[in-house]
């Protein structure tokens, strides 16, 4: 029952408000509120009737009742609303658009309603609805940090901006080679969700063997943290996937094979450790087998987050 399911989650973030920002109770009566939101979140994304629950996740958008019910309405939104009717996700998208007006604008940090988390989810969910003109207006946004992340994962899903992308990978991967902290994670994260669903040798004219190469460079180069280097190695999987045969140099791939294989000889054995799923389906998915339904949905959740 979407009505039913969408009110048992907004009594919950008013508990959960009412703790955050009145200092009502402690913290782990909060930290249990926000499990049990989670929960009932996920109950709904798993639901089997996702169409009956746009138009009361619309309404609950609009009538932002809590900064955390509406968050939480956009980030079920994206997870669901894929097959939504058009005017339905175009309305998403209005709505979408409305929380970063003030940003838009070039007035930054302003808004009549949505704080930064809001907004951040509200990009993150224009890449099931936006329009071309949408999209334009995202590059308004690229120069802020906060929502980079954001715009890289929508241009990314929408095959959109892939120079900007690109320029962004470049950068980072320099810094990484220079030892400098960069934002590898969230580029080639980008770059891997750009070239996973797609057997196109380039795109916007770049080229996945040159994404491969750098990819390389940075995973053999042994100079990043655990979580980037299982975005590095998800995003070396997907542009390297030969389940379809993609085109793809064999050189480079068996260079990517071959350096996936010794990560335990690169990197010390507590980051190797938390690798092991990421560069198990990897190699999987460069040696073109297929995937058990395990890591299918271990696949499907980094590219989604």
């Amino acid at each position: 029952n979407p009505i039913a399911e969408l009110d048992a989650i907004e009594q919950k973030c008013r508990a959960f408000e009412n703790i955050r920002v009145k200092n009502f109770g402690t913290q782990k009566k909060q930290s249990a509120i926000a499990t049990q939101i989670k929960t009932l979140v996920q109950q709904v994304i798993n639901a089997g009737n996702p169409n009956d629950f746009a138009e009361p996740i619309l309404r609950g958008i609009y009538k932002h009742s809590t900064e955390e019910f509406t968050k939480r309405c956009f980030i079920i939104a994206r997870r669901i609303g894929e097959n939504w009717t058009k005017a339905q996700k175009r309305r998403l998208a209005s709505l979408c658009m409305e929380q970063v007006t003030g940003e838009l604008q070039g007035i930054f940090g302003f808004s009549h309603r949505g704080n930064l988390n809001t907004k951040i989810q509200a990009i993150y969910t224009l890449h099931i609805c936006a329009s071309s003109d949408d999209i334009e207006q995202l590059t308004k946004l690229h120069k802020n940090d906060k929502f980079l992340s954001a715009c890289l994962y929508v241009h990314a899903k929408t095959k959109t901006k892939i120079n900007w992308i690109y320029e962004k990978f470049l950068a980072d991967v320099e810094s990484v080679l220079k030892h400098r902290s960069s934002g590898i994670q969230n580029s080639s994260h980008a770059m891997g969700v750009a070239f996973c669903d797609t057997n196109a040798l380039t795109l916007d004219g770049v080229n996945r063997n040159t994404v491969l190469g750098k990819l390389n460079d940075v995973i053999s180069h042994g100079g990043i943290n655990s979580t980037e280097l299982i975005c590095c190695i998800i995003a070396a999987g997907c542009i390297g996937d030969q389940r379809n045969e993609t085109v793809i140099n064999a050189g480079e791939l068996q260079r990517s094979i071959d350096i996936l294989e010794n990560l335990h000889n690169i990197y010390d054995y507590e980051d190797y450790q938390k690798t092991v799923k990421a560069q198990e389906v990897a190699l999987k998915l460069m040696r073109g087998q297929e995937l058990d339904i395990d890591e299918e949905r271990f696949l499907l959740e980094k590219l989604n987050t």
